[in-house]
């Protein structure tokens, strides 16, 4: 590299600036689009509360690891939040308990790499918000709660979703399936927004599919719900 096309250092330290900010704004523009979303869906008959595997948060798939690939997991690129009703749902100190027969919404916020996911056949061209129902899973071995389930999602997150708007995942663990819809992350521009493009869909997506009957295959009782 010579003198001419070395970075000017006062335009690095500009850029990563920047670069920091713009991260941060939109991290902070999600979280408030979750909480929006947390008020408006417990208005609803149902109540929603918001799950927490591990205390009032978010469940996404990060590293600190030096390998290009966990490199690549550094930034926080995609997460996933669930509801449920909120008398289908334990709270066990500082987070919840929601049963694997429980009807939930789940929401996913691709922020980044949601190129490499289609929908209905389509590649995904902005930061999109995929939502949709699972009427329960049906568990084979090791999970106990429905909160359990969103780290395994995250690291399977390919396969779990790789025929939207359907979902049809199996492996030795757990049997998933769901429905979903879209929406681009920057429509939801403020909070009526969010209400009629994001919320009222997703409640009557809810209210529209049934809940998981019990299985031999997991022995639940039916949620019912």
């Amino acid at each position: 590299m010579t003198a001419a096309t070395r970075p000017d250092p006062e335009m690095l330290i500009t850029q990563t600036s920047l670069a920091f900010n713009v991260l941060q704004r939109l991290y902070d523009e999600c979280a408030m689009l979750v909480r929006e979303l947390e008020l408006l869906l417990h208005r609803e008959a149902e109540q929603f509360v918001i799950g927490k595997p591990a205390g009032y948060g978010i469940s996404g798939r990060r590293s600190t690891g030096l390998d290009p690939m966990n490199v690549q997991l550094w930034p926080l690129r995609k997460f996933a939040v669930f509801f449920a009703p909120e008398a289908a749902v334990a709270r066990e100190g500082g987070q919840t308990r929601t049963n694997l027969d429980i009807r939930i919404l789940y929401l996913r916020f691709l922020l980044d790499d949601y190129a490499s996911v289609t929908f209905g056949g389509e590649s995904l061209q902005q930061p999109t918000v995929i939502y949709g129902v699972i009427p329960g899973v049906v568990l084979k071995r090791a999970f106990k709660k429905m909160e359990e389930i969103l780290g395994h999602i995250e690291y399977y997150d390919t396969a779990v979703f790789a025929k939207l708007p359907d979902v049809e995942f199996e492996d030795t663990y757990v049997h998933i399936v769901g429905t979903f819809q879209k929406v681009g992350l920057f429509d939801l521009a403020d909070a009526a927004v969010v209400a009629e493009r994001l919320a009222k869909p997703a409640v009557a997506l809810y209210r529209s599919i049934p809940p998981k009957q019990a299985s031999a295959e997991d022995g639940s009782p039916s949620a019912g719900r």
